[in-house]
């Protein structure tokens, strides 16, 4: 994650889009144990993703007003606009990061591993009913 958000390059923020990406798909896996919050946290984890894909929709559109760029023309008036959406999707994506993120991974890890460990043992303990053999 940046240390400094609003610093950040949007080749950075690309980046932990994509990581953000991949870490909702692992917190699929982990839904079972956890199913309430899982579900908020992936619903979280893409919000960020949003955030994250639409600031770069943003800067992509920057670049075709660029001069020589086909709306070039424009870029006096869409300049200030890109850059205060980005501003404002670059604020949204901190808030939500901050609260996804805000345990050490190696912290998040253990606490994973914890609910993962004790919904084993409570299903070896209480089986499903299923047929006798």
């Amino acid at each position: 994650m940046p240390s400094d958000w609003n610093a950040a390059s949007a080749e950075e923020l690309h980046e932990l889009r994509k990581r953000v990406v991949a870490h909702r798909y692992q917190m699929e896996l982990v839904e079972p144990p956890w199913p309430r919050l899982t579900k908020v946290w992936i619903a979280e984890a893409q919000r960020l993703r949003e955030r994250l894909g639409t600031h770069h929709d943003l800067g992509m559109l920057r670049a075709l007003a660029a001069p020589h760029g086909p709306l070039a023309r424009s870029r006096g008036k869409l300049a200030p606009l890109i850059a205060a959406r980005q501003a404002a999707h670059v604020a949204a994506a901190a808030r939500i990061a901050g609260r996804l993120f805000a345990e050490k991974p190696k912290a998040f890890r253990k606490r994973l591993e914890a609910l993962m460990t004790r919904d084993q043992k409570s299903e070896i303990r209480s089986p499903k009913s299923g047929n006798a053999s």
